[in-house]
């Protein structure tokens, strides 16, 4: 028991007592921005690993050579589809709190 549990329906608020034809109001979304921040941190800091620690020029390897810049393209073109998806749902949640806001309090 105790406040560790999230699970409470703290997105709702309860309509005042004594009110007839009081609406329940649930909030559209509920955003860890802990989590959103230190996910978006974790794919920035990879992203940056990445381009710090693959070589553009390709390596020689006795017969063959490899070139490591594809993979290395492609590796950081994930973290930055990552980031934009992360980012434009929360842009999406703003919008909706914001839109939440505006009817509560209208």
């Amino acid at each position: 028991g105790g406040d560790d549990d999230d699970d409470d329906d703290d997105d709702e608020e309860e309509a005042p007592e004594g009110e007839e034809g009081a609406v329940r109001i649930t909030k559209p979304v509920k955003v860890n921005l802990a989590s959103l921040r230190a996910t978006l941190q974790k794919h920035t800091d990879e992203k940056k690993s990445i381009i710090d620690n693959v070589p553009d020029a390709p390596l020689d390897a006795g017969l063959y050579t490899i070139n490591p810049q594809p993979i290395k393209s492609l590796l950081i073109g994930k973290h930055d589809a990552i980031i934009d998806r992360l980012l434009a749902a929360h842009e999406e949640h703003s919008r909706l709190m914001t839109q939440y806001l505006n009817e509560t309090f209208e």
